[in-house]
């Protein structure tokens, strides 16, 4: 009788809870939900990306002429010429940006590097306890 009394206490629950759940659906539904208007949004993009593709179809264009003008039976002279040309270029790129690696350890880092001292340390000495424990047998 106690297990059935106690089944039937559950059912109440779940009676309610069901009850509270449709209740708050009810009101979901009652609710005019009206989604956001991002027409604008989405015309501001269109221009953005109007603009971009110009940009990149000229400057796409421009590559194409160039690399259009290149011609290979050019003499080797000039081919060193270009080449020299070319990394001036590049020597005037790095000093105007400057790239500064910097190589430190941060502190997730020392664990990690501290542990595996740890375990290289232990590996040599018990490969060196070996060694000697079969030259004691």
């Amino acid at each position: 009788m106690k297990e059935i009394d106690e089944l039937n206490d559950r059912m109440d629950g779940m009676d309610e809870l069901v009850d509270s759940i449709i209740k708050k659906l009810d009101a979901i539904e009652k609710k005019d939900l009206k989604p956001a208007d991002y027409t604008v949004h989405f015309e501001a993009l269109k221009q953005i990306f109007e603009v971009f593709l110009l940009r990149y179809n000229k400057e796409s264009t421009g590559l194409m002429e160039a690399v259009g003008k290149l011609n290979i039976e050019y003499p080797a002279g000039q081919i060193q010429n270009n080449l020299a040309e070319l990394k001036t270029i590049l020597e005037a790129i790095k000093k105007e940006l400057p790239i500064k690696v910097r190589h430190q350890l941060d502190t997730k880092t020392k664990g990690w590097v501290i542990l595996l001292f740890v375990i290289v340390t232990s590996l040599i000495l018990n490969g060196y306890l070996w060694t000697e424990n079969w030259r004691i047998r």
